[in-house]
């Protein structure tokens, strides 16, 4: 499992691990032995994570091109990244954890809606 892109699509989704280990039905341990690459998830796990993401087995794995994972997915993970390397400011005030996450939810869903 590529542990870079579980972790980029758990932080793009606004997720602890905590979180993420209860949507899927394992421990919040479990989730971060698969970040860290110490261990690999059952086969329903793997299932689950892929149908959460709205990602394929293959793009968790790993197994697809860097060509064939050019998702909207990648694009938020890189979003997300991005925009928390520098304070952004609206109207005079630095956005908080808490509002960034609901800033990528909205970016999130607006991408969504336009059905790519």
């Amino acid at each position: 499992m590529n542990r870079k892109k579980l972790t980029a699509l758990r932080k793009s989704h606004g997720l602890t691990q905590e979180q993420l280990a209860k949507l899927v039905g394992v421990t919040t341990s479990a989730v971060s032995n698969y970040e860290q690459g110490t261990r690999l998830p059952k086969e329903e796990t793997l299932i689950k994570l892929s149908n959460h993401f709205n990602v394929s087995i293959d793009y968790l794995m790993d197994n697809e091109s860097e060509e064939q994972t050019a998702t909207i997915e990648d694009f938020l993970c890189v979003l997300n990244t991005e925009i928390r390397k520098k304070p952004i400011t609206i109207e005079g005030r630095v956005l908080n954890e808490t509002q960034l996450t609901g800033l990528m939810t909205l970016i999130r869903d607006g991408i969504e809606s336009m059905h790519l």
